[in-house]
């Protein structure tokens, strides 16, 4: 099972064409016909560069969809900016291994098992004990965590 989710922050019309006050723009090439309709420009502005969550489509003319609100809308690589697959910690079992780190280069870290994401923060249990094993349900929160496999996925601790 997987636990990553992509992400991305969505460009404005204006961003896309450069053209100062564009809020759509159409047009077609080599992979056919595609629209960026004025909709998905007023809800990229409501958004003020959120990162939001896509998943990849099989339509041939766009890259990346989203839904949200009842609507669904079909996204282009080049309308997005920093897209990132991310692990989606709300979705790692418990005990699953993950390292851990205060440290963002991860320079120094332990091995853990994970424990909970609450409020934006990945917690392990204590001195690599597993829910099984852990005494007294005891458990560390990290700033920095990733899949034992994986790369650095940070808590969204201020």
């Amino acid at each position: 099972m997987s636990y990553k989710k992509l992400t991305a922050v969505p460009k404005t019309a204006e961003e896309i064409t450069g053209i100062k006050g564009c809020h759509d723009f159409y047009g077609e090439d080599e992979y056919g016909k595609y629209e960026y309709a004025p909709s998905m420009n007023a809800f990229v502005l409501d958004l003020k560069n959120k990162r939001i969550k896509f998943k990849k489509t099989d339509n041939p003319h766009y890259d990346y969809e989203n839904r949200g609100n009842g609507i669904s809308w079909l996204w282009r690589k080049e309308w997005l900016k920093d897209i990132r697959e991310e692990v989606d910690w709300s979705k790692v079992p418990v005990d699953t291994k993950i390292i851990v780190s205060d440290c963002r280069d991860f320079k120094t870290f332990e091995k853990r098992y994970f424990a909970k994401y609450e409020d934006g923060k990945i917690y392990a249990w204590c001195d690599g004990a597993t829910s099984w094993s852990a005494k007294s349900n005891l458990v560390t929160g990290w700033k920095y965590a990733k899949l034992a496999e994986d790369n650095v996925s940070e808590s969204n601790e201020n």
